[in-house]
């Protein structure tokens, strides 16, 4: 008998859950500014926002709540499924307010729309669009929960890993902050660092000084990308300062020794004698570091050693702007034997592949540059021009979102006549 009344009470819960639904739903539907609103939206299972603080409250009185927020995650998968994406940010909304204290709903979520969404974007734009609301997100989470330091932390990462994937991401974190990327990274884990310590938790403060020192050297050489290499210098003469870790203490003390010649070397104008000489230098000095300090973070090194090969294009592209031509192909040949001199030998090496991704790129415009300077050499003016610009134009299209080609992106659209 008292089963049978457990059974009839669960039976009353679950139909009042349905009609409260129905009711409220009946009641909004009732509004004619919103009836239109509401036909035309595809998660029609859920209200307009204006009515969401409404529709929360009275589905999460009582035990209705757990309910509620099992469906709601259930129905967020169905809706990435879908690809319904803007559906999803009226129930990560409704998901946080049912939830604001339960860290793992603001990070996951961010996570979410920062990584997964964004990845299946199309345009650099759109991309951007669930980058940021992933990070005001995850803010306001922050808001919510103001002494929780794995909200910083995660809030850190995605500045110091997500941001940088795409250079448009950079700009408009710097267009917008003031400053670069991992200048924002290292503010924030700096905040986690200290709530940590306070917490007493000396393992995961110690973890985010690792991961802050990694957003330092990281900001010099963004610095250096700006040509402002005694800013960069300071830099890691502060990380030399302030680690424990002597291993990288010498390792940074070689490189503001290559930095301070790169600055030296960085001024020497393309088409000099000594230019070539001097820069061929430099690369030797690049190349002994990553061969003898092979716990570096190689990937700004290799992107220094790629913009400084770059040199060699602009020299060679002069050449040919000066009608010397034989110079020019020489010049190809020598820009393709440094690289090759500067490629690591050892396969495991985690700079080998890639210098023979830079190799494969510069065999293609060797025969680029070889190709135009037979054809304004020889003063050719025929459909082979037409199939040069057209491999250009290929060329472009494949490596033009690299910081280096910039240049090389300028001059062959001026090239091409756009």
């Amino acid at each position: 008998m008292r089963i049978a009344k457990k059974y009839i009470i669960i039976i009353i819960v679950i139909v009042s859950f349905f009609a409260s639904q129905f009711l409220l739903k009946s009641c909004i539907y009732s509004q004619p500014e919103y009836r239109e609103i509401i036909t035309s939206n595809p998660f029609s299972t859920l209200p307009p926002i204006d009515y969401l603080g409404t529709y929360i409250a009275s589905l999460a009185i009582g035990g209705f709540k757990p309910l509620l927020v099992d469906y709601l995650w259930i129905k967020q998968d169905q809706l990435q499924r879908d690809k319904q994406f803007e559906e999803i940010r009226l129930l990560l909304t409704i998901i946080a307010r049912l939830q604001p204290k339960f860290v793992e709903v603001w990070s996951f979520n961010a996570y979410n729309m920062i990584y997964n969404i964004a990845f299946q974007e199309k345009t650099v734009e759109t991309k951007w669009y669930w980058v940021k609301s992933g990070i005001d997100y995850i803010k306001e989470g922050m808001k919510h929960n103001p002494d929780e330091p794995r909200l910083i932390q995660w809030l850190a990462l995605f500045y110091y890993h997500r941001i940088p994937q795409e250079i448009y991401f950079m700009q408009q974190v710097e267009s917008t902050e003031g400053l670069d990327t991992y200048e924002v990274a290292a503010k924030w884990y700096q905040e986690t660092i200290q709530l940590y310590k306070e917490r007493k938790n000396s393992q995961l403060a110690t973890q985010c000084e690792y991961m802050y020192f990694g957003c330092r050297f990281l900001h010099s050489f963004e610095l250096v990308r700006k040509n402002r290499f005694d800013d960069a210098v300071k830099e890691l003469e502060y990380i030399m300062i302030n680690t424990n870790d002597k291993t990288e203490v010498n390792r940074v003390k070689d490189l503001i020794e290559v930095l301070k010649y790169d600055k030296e070397i960085s001024q020497i104008q393309i088409g000099t004698p000594d230019f070539i000489s001097k820069n061929s230098s430099l690369l030797e000095q690049y190349n002994n570091l990553i061969n003898n300090h092979i716990g570096f973070d190689f990937n700004p090194i290799n992107a220094r050693i790629e913009l400084i090969l770059n040199r060699y294009i602009k020299n060679c592209y002069y050449l040919i702007d000066h009608g010397q031509y034989n110079e020019a192909n020489e010049q190809i040949k020598l820009l393709l034997a440094e690289t090759t001199k500067i490629t690591p030998k050892l396969d495991l090496h985690p700079s080998r592949w890639y210098f023979l991704l830079i190799l494969e790129r510069f065999e293609k415009l060797r025969d680029l540059v070889n190709a135009e300077c037979y054809l304004k050499r020889e003063n050719i003016n025929d459909p082979r021009w037409e199939e040069l610009k057209s491999l250009y134009e290929q060329y472009i299209r494949k490596y033009s979102s690299r910081w280096l080609l910039l240049d090389e992106k300028e001059r062959f659209n001026n090239l091409l006549g756009k």
